[in-house]
């Protein structure tokens, strides 16, 4: 997908340039509809959470209504993955949005009724 005319990859690696994240992290963000819908692939820890928040950041701040963050492709969340989807929650809150993650792998679904954050974070199951 593009996003005014940049490859969405490419737009994803000049904001990791920016922030000082290593080229070589395991993420591939797909900006679907800008500030609309995005997907995020690959491994959300330590080292690609800058990249994630900026990210999420500028779609909350680019669009109106749901952002829809589809992570079925998305492996990893440590605490600092976590983090960032919570406070992305937060941020959206503020500016009068919904976060929602949509296809949720039934292991994060898991991890997010077992540290309760299923209560505050929406959640749609991935569908097989």
């Amino acid at each position: 997908m593009t996003v005014r005319g940049v490859p969405a990859r490419k737009q994803t690696s000049e904001v990791a340039e920016r922030l000082g994240v290593p080229a070589m992290i395991s993420l591939q963000v797909d900006l679907l509809c800008p500030g609309t819908e995005l997907a995020i692939a690959g491994r959300l820890d330590r080292r690609s959470a800058p990249l994630v928040r900026a990210v999420l950041t500028e779609a909350i701040w680019a669009g109106r209504g749901d952002l829809v963050v589809r992570v079925s492709d998305l492996e990893i969340w440590d605490r600092e993955g976590m983090g960032v989807l919570i406070g992305a929650h937060g941020r959206a809150r503020r500016h009068a949005r919904r976060l929602v993650l949509a296809e949720v792998p039934p292991r994060q679904l898991r991890l997010l009724r077992a540290t309760r954050f299923g209560r505050v974070l929406v959640a749609e199951p991935l569908v097989a």
